[in-house]
């Protein structure tokens, strides 16, 4: 009788553990979907915007010139995300590590902590702090 009722039991954890992966598997798929279709519209999005600039640009530099400057920029946007994907391939340590480690390093002055801090981010983060002060002297000197 023993086996009888470990074997009931076994079954029924059995049977709970597919309904959680049925349940896990449906919800990678309902993300999967959302992902693909959001990533479908910001293609849509960036192609509207591609399309803008360069009507845009038209009467200003000239029919021959917009789609130079368009095709410009789309290579330079690509070569920001090539570096991106390289940096991320590469495999660095994460934040928390680092901010552990410094952390038992002990650093003596809090000061010196958080510039050390400060310089790291930047390390890591170089390519997208230079591309956001390009954009923000793009932006202001359109403003002028």
């Amino acid at each position: 009788m023993e086996k009888v009722i470990r074997s009931m039991l076994v079954a029924r954890a059995a049977s709970g553990i597919a309904e959680r992966v049925g349940e896990t598997v449906r919800r990678a798929a309902t993300i999967t979907l959302c992902m693909g279709v959001a990533a479908l519209f910001v293609l849509a999005a960036v192609a509207c915007a591609v399309a803008a600039f360069w009507i845009y640009l038209r009467p200003q530099i000239g029919p021959v010139l917009a789609p130079l400057a368009v095709a410009l920029l789309l290579i330079v946007l690509a070569i920001a995300l090539l570096g991106t994907s390289r940096l991320v391939a590469r495999g660095r340590k994460g934040a928390a590590a680092r901010a552990v480690e410094t952390v038992l390093a002990g650093a003596a002055d809090p000061l010196e902590a958080l510039s050390n801090d400060a310089l790291r981010l930047f390390r890591d983060h170089k390519g997208a702090a230079l591309l956001a002060a390009l954009l923000a002297g793009a932006f202001a000197a359109r403003k002028r």
